[in-house]
């Protein structure tokens, strides 16, 4: 986990929540691989757009809180 910087990361559920800004494609194909080795640890990573963010607020905003909800019966 040290060697990982998150955006937010709630480490009582194991869930990190990402806020991406503009993409290339290596970017995209760092962040999957480090997806994949946070969920080979227990934890789950959740991704949003500075565009989804910024938008549509209170979708992520609910989404987020369904996330949590179902991590905390999932841990």
């Amino acid at each position: 986990m040290d060697q990982f910087i998150l955006d937010f990361y709630y480490s009582k559920l194991l869930l990190a929540i990402e806020i991406d800004g503009g993409y290339h494609l290596g970017q995209k194909k760092l962040d999957h691989e480090r997806d994949i080795k946070l969920s080979m640890i227990g934890i789950k990573t959740i991704r949003y757009t500075n565009d989804e963010v910024l938008k549509t607020l209170k979708l992520v905003t609910d989404n987020i809180k369904e996330e949590i909800l179902e991590r905390s019966y999932e841990i």
